[in-house]
């Protein structure tokens, strides 16, 4: 059996929860179709703006119940959105978030200044929103085997 091939096997038997952040109805119902095809990633909740996502993240309010809204493994987060941005969800993250989430930034912005802010705030990628569902699932199978490669580095 090759090593990619144990690698994917490894990851399939564990779901790693998603949390999945933007205010377009639209994106996230792409990216649920896309997850749809994935055998490891399952989508724990989706939020339509910042204040959600940290409210979810602090485990508050509607939230609390932790077996009902799991701590994700990672955060796909849309920078631009209405009330809480991304840029306010990253600071926040930056100072009291879990330090086991990976973050990734999905943005429709390529702006130099966008991708240096976002990752200064402490995002772990910063990926352009891919345009249609194929494009999808090869962005969230690239970060299925990053999860692995990260999982399996801390186990050493």
């Amino acid at each position: 059996m090759n090593e990619a091939f144990q690698f994917m096997s490894q990851l399939q038997n564990q779901k790693v929860p998603v949390l999945l952040v933007d205010d377009s109805a639209d994106d996230r119902m792409l990216f649920k179709l896309a997850m749809g095809q994935s055998q490891s990633l399952s989508l724990v909740a989706e939020l339509e703006d910042g204040d959600e996502a940290i409210c979810y993240l602090k485990g508050e309010g509607i939230y609390a119940d932790r077996a009902k809204y799991p701590l994700p493994d990672l955060m796909l987060l849309d920078l631009k959105m209405p009330r809480v941005s991304g840029y306010e969800v990253l600071t926040w993250f930056k100072h009291h978030g879990p330090r086991t989430v990976t973050v990734i930034i999905l943005s429709g912005s390529t702006a130099r200044e966008d991708v240096s802010k976002a990752m200064s705030l402490g995002a772990d990628f910063y990926q352009m929103k891919p345009k249609n569902t194929e494009d999808r699932v090869a962005m969230l199978r690239a970060v299925e085997a990053y999860l692995l490669r990260r999982r399996e580095g801390a186990r050493c």
